[in-house]
């Protein structure tokens, strides 16, 4: 539609977003907490009528007469109206009622992290089936502009039939809806691209791969593959890991490093656990300059997933 021709009471970053005004929430009862995500907590609730478990992302506005509904809710609910895909968390119903909003999704017994802690060491076959998910789901985000700037295994779902969902949007953006910078201050800290760490003007989509590659890598480890406190720390541990770039592996890297930061040599990550293939993907996945890491799609076509780690 074109701008022009739309109403001014309809501004259009809220455009598509559907909200329930009336406040219907006491049609459900709390359960237990979950934990919090970006920007509100998390509950299991059971709809009283049905009497189904759902997860409730519970988001309190301050200032709301003033400021009205914070940009980054109604970017999450636009985005999980949008975003429709198996593996990834759908979003059923949203309910305003002031000064709260209600985000009621899928419900899912575990997240990755609580998982991997339950059931490693994890098959071949198990990690095989959770990548392809995560990937899928990736790809679905990314085909649609929207990158999530916050994967991690506290953010990914597993249910015990092996389903996998990618949830919490709340720090995520559509790459096509606005023009505004984004912050580098984004992605946990384990999981943030060399890109982010390094203080590039412009990132992309490669920042979710970078998270993906580091979660495969966890996915064997049963613990993060850069475990550190600072972001010092992390460049340093990633440098080490692949050796540190120059300006024809990393153009601009020259001006983003201090002249004094060891000159590790070239190397590629392995782990004893993973065979060639895993191998492969995992450092495809971890390629230090952006431009250079595989995408979700071509990852899904990559060797790695061809082998029948059932016989």
């Amino acid at each position: 539609m074109d701008s022009a021709n739309q109403s001014p009471r309809e501004p259009e970053e809220q455009k598509d977003v559907e909200l329930d005004l009336f406040p219907r929430e006491e049609r459900y009862e709390t359960l237990w907490n979950l934990g919090k995500g970006a920007y509100g907590q998390v509950d299991a609730v059971k709809e009283k009528s049905t009497g189904k478990i759902w997860a409730r992302k519970t988001v309190t506005f301050s200032n709301l007469e003033e400021f009205g509904i914070p940009s980054n809710a109604i970017r999450e609910v636009t985005l999980l109206k949008e975003l429709d895909h198996p593996n990834l968390l759908k979003v059923e119903e949203v309910i305003y009622a002031r000064p709260k909003l209600y985000l009621y999704m899928e419900y899912m017994e575990n997240d990755l992290n609580k998982y991997l802690e339950e059931n490693k060491p994890l098959s071949n076959e198990k990690i095989q089936s959770i990548m392809r998910q995560i990937l899928e789901g990736v790809k679905s985000m990314h085909s649609s502009c929207a990158i999530h700037r916050d994967l991690k295994p506290e953010n990914i779902f597993i249910d015990d039939k092996g389903t996998v969902k990618i949830g919490d949007f709340g720090i995520s953006r559509n790459l096509n809806a606005s023009s505004k910078p984004m912050s580098p201050e984004v992605v946990t800290i384990f999981y943030r691209a060399p890109e982010l760490l390094l203080g590039m003007k412009e990132y992309s989509i490669p920042i979710d791969l970078w998270s993906v590659g580091c979660i495969f890598a966890e996915l064997y480890l049963g613990k993060p593959l850069f475990l550190v406190e600072s972001e010092l720390d992390l460049v340093t541990k990633i440098f080490k890991t692949f050796g540190t770039p120059n300006e024809e592996t990393f153009p601009g890297i020259t001006d983003m490093i201090s002249s004094v930061m060891p000159k590790y040599p070239k190397r590629l990550l392995k782990i004893e656990e993973m065979d060639e293939n895993a191998a492969d993907l995992v450092n495809k996945l971890l390629a230090l300059y952006p431009t250079h890491r595989i995408s979700a799609k071509e990852a899904l076509t990559h060797p790695f997933f061809e082998v029948d780690y059932d016989n």
